[in-house]
């Protein structure tokens, strides 16, 4: 039987009819009832409307009476004054807390229909305990870090209120829109162990190096080599300058290459809070918006870099190849050099096409062959690297700019066949006097002889054969096969300011040169390293989402009808392949409705792009 309320007996639904009869049955004694006595008492009769709306007077408010069900009729008993009373309190403190969380989420509201100069100040959503807890709890959520069950419940309420989902993606919305996440919030970052500043302290010590440094104990070892000719080559924007280049030409016609590497251990001895920082930091981190060093950038940029037209430190590395590009013999000093030109990849790819410089000719020269030399002994090519700016991040609309390099970039191929031909060379010196160094190694991996990618030429073949490489492993004690730069051994040690396996590999070097024991034993190096390659990994992960939200962030913002050249790297499917997106440098998955095979090039366009949600879809141009 349905019963149906009508507007003149909505009276029968006032919940302040429920004191007196509690009160009146609480005198009585009764223990037990159901809904039609208590309608008996409210209302003097027990018509069916009547007995309806006392249950649901009795359902809606627990203050009074509580339900003690028994078989398929609920019954009900008055509670004692002191749980009334206790109710009461708890129930009135419910509704403050309702009543603030109205005003909370009201201005919530308010604020994410706000433009960002209207919005309240972060200090704001602080003023008082009750906004700082949901506040603290939205970004909790935000960062997956609720680890109190009661915080999480405070965000999840938050977030239904206000109708949105509850997942820490809504959690960063709301915070965006409510002025305390820039627009643009790097997440992983947040959510990240990288230590951004440096203490106060570090950057003391930083300084008192800087106008205090210790004492060189290389001074009398290192070779005066400042009459070369020096070629620093990186981003523009680098400030952190490990490595130069130089070539001369001997008198029987050879070509002698210069690998000038900063020796920023010069400044810093085992076990200083620098070192002890560094070692835990293990890497700098290359963001778009940001660069975060692995020194202090007061350091870093200023006596451990290579600067222009300043007498530096360094290691070089000398080598003089053979006719098919391998080393003939090489020698490894300790030096003072002072750069003579800094140039970005541009710049010094121009200035090979004109042949204006003849020892960055020289250089030029020596590295084709190097590369074709690699290439006969399996040497895989790398992947484009690209390279995102981002200015004015905190802004709605910053500023983008991408960079997309590869090896038929001269300068680009110039710089890395020449940090690969000193990784060849120190990993040669440590066999030779039985050095414990991060001696980096690779097993190839087989490719199905069935792979559509691998008949193709280009980047798809490229990338197919990038395939077959397995992970890098690291051996202390000797040199081991390296795959995919078709090397015996390779020691990473070109970027001791912004690596520190290649920091601690300086401090190993330079103590067999000079006839001392090394710095460090098996056990410490083993340690360290572990530590410093997890670290990296973790910035690595971190640098490659971050370029990838800016990419997508990049193509959202261009003309829907924008086309795109792209290349055909390899099928998932029959119809779906990996594509290269040649501008961005960005491999995606698209649906292919051309006869394109692996290694043709294809045109799309952008459907979709979400930056936040790692969205990207494309639609191929017949």
């Amino acid at each position: 039987m349905v019963i149906r309320m009508t507007e003149n007996h909505a009276c029968l639904q006032d919940p302040s009819l429920l004191e007196p009869a509690w009160e009146e049955l609480s005198a009585t004694g009764v223990t037990s009832m159901d809904a039609k006595v208590l309608a008996k008492v409210l209302f003097g009769t027990t018509t069916p409307e009547e007995c309806y709306a006392a249950h649901c007077l009795l359902s809606s408010n627990q203050v009074f009476f509580r339900c003690n069900q028994k078989g398929k009729t609920p019954m009900y008993a008055p509670r004692p004054l002191t749980q009334v009373n206790e109710l009461r309190e708890r129930h009135a403190l419910d509704e403050v807390a309702r009543r603030q969380l109205d005003v909370y989420v009201n201005a919530v509201r308010k604020s994410m229909s706000s433009p960002s100069e209207l919005k309240p100040a972060k200090s704001g959503w602080h003023s008082d305990e009750f906004f700082s807890k949901r506040t603290d709890a939205l970004k909790a959520l935000s960062l997956e870090s609720c680890f109190e069950n009661e915080q999480k419940k405070l965000a999840l309420q938050v977030l239904a209120s206000l109708g949105m989902s509850k997942t820490p993606t809504s959690a960063v919305d709301v915070l965006i829109g409510m002025g305390i996440f820039p627009a643009h919030v790097n997440v992983e970052l947040l959510k990240s162990r990288i230590r951004i500043d440096f203490s106060n302290e570090l950057l003391a010590a930083a300084e008192l190096i800087r106008n205090e440094p210790f004492p060189d104990i290389d001074l009398d070892r290192r070779e005066d080599l400042t009459s070369l000719n020096v070629y620093t080559i990186d981003s523009d924007d680098t400030k952190e300058i490990d490595d130069g280049l130089s070539a001369s030409l001997l008198p029987d016609g050879r070509i002698k290459l210069w690998v000038h590497v900063a020796d920023p251990t010069r400044w810093i001895n085992p076990e200083h809070l620098l070192e002890k920082e560094a070692r835990q930091r293990g890497t700098s981190v290359y963001l778009p918006t940001q660069t975060i060093p692995m020194f202090p950038m007061g350091l870093a940029a200023d006596c451990m870099s290579l600067k222009q037209g300043h007498n530096c430190a360094a290691i070089t590395i000398s080598v003089v190849l053979k006719e098919d590009g391998s080393i003939e013999e090489s020698q490894i000093t300790c030096s003072t050099i002072r750069p003579t030109h800094k140039l970005s990849y541009y710049d010094a790819h121009s200035l090979i096409l004109r042949k204006d410089e003849t020892d960055l000719n020289m250089l030029s020269y020596a590295a084709t062959l190097r590369h074709k030399w690699r290439k006969s002994k399996g040497a895989v090519e790398p992947s484009p690297t690209t390279r995102v700016k981002v200015s004015d991040a905190e802004s709605i609309d910053p500023c983008i700019e991408i960079e997309v390099f590869d090896h038929t970039n001269l300068a680009v191929q110039l710089v890395s066949e020449m940090m690969i031909l000193c990784g060849e060379a120190v990993s040669m010196f440590g066999d030779q006097q039985r050095l414990l160094l991060p001696y980096r190694g690779q097993i190839p991996r087989d490719l199905p002889s069935h792979s559509r990618d691998i008949t193709a030429e280009g980047a798809g073949k490229d990338m197919a054969l990038r395939r077959t490489t397995g992970p890098v492993g690291i051996n202390l004690s000797k040199p081991v096969g390296h795959s995919s730069l078709g090397l015996s051994g390779y020691v990473q040690f070109t970027s001791p300011i912004r690596r520190y396996t290649d920091f601690i590999a300086h401090y190993q070097v330079k103590a067999a040169l000079r006839g001392d024991k090394p710095f460090f034993a098996h056990g410490y190096l083993e340690a360290a390293i572990g530590w410093a390659n997890l670290r990296s990994r973790e910035a690595k992960r971190l640098e490659g989402i971050s370029n990838r939200y800016w990419i997508l962030e990049y193509l959202r913002r261009q003309p829907k009808d924008t086309i795109f050249q792209a290349v055909v790297m390899r099928f998932v499917k029959d119809h779906e392949a990996f594509i290269l997106l040649k501008e961005v440098g960005l491999e995606a998955l698209v649906t292919i409705h051309s006869k394109a095979s692996a290694g043709d090039k294809v045109k799309v366009i952008v459907k979709d792009a979400h930056p936040r949600k790692d969205l990207l879809l494309l639609k191929e141009i017949l």
